[in-house]
């Protein structure tokens, strides 16, 4: 059996973006889209290790004892305090605080 893969296009790129900015789940997201749930996970995922692949090196297991809890922690303490564009230079750590206030 031929599996047919198509890649996702710029414009659900920016939907997937815009959902998760207001707040929409991977499987709302995935069902607009017409997409598997784990093709919107990978999507993600992708863009986020991009992010921490700045303080661990690539082939550096982010688990099982390959990263240590403090270095691990401190790098999650600079993503979180960084102002990023689509948060309108907001900070994680500020738009999270500011939805559980």
């Amino acid at each position: 059996i031929a599996m047919y893969y198509q890649q996702l296009t710029k414009d659900e790129r920016y939907q997937i973006k815009a959902c998760l900015q207001i707040g929409m789940k991977q499987v709302d997201i995935a069902k607009l889209l017409k997409r598997s749930p784990a093709t919107i996970t990978r999507k993600i995922k992708r863009n986020m290790s991009g992010f921490l692949r700045q303080y661990f090196p690539k082939k550096t297991p982010l688990k099982d004892n390959g990263v240590r809890y403090v270095r691990a922690k401190a790098a999650a303490d600079k993503l979180n305090s960084r102002p990023i564009k689509c948060l309108s230079y907001k900070t994680p750590f500020e738009v999270f605080y500011s939805m559980i206030d």
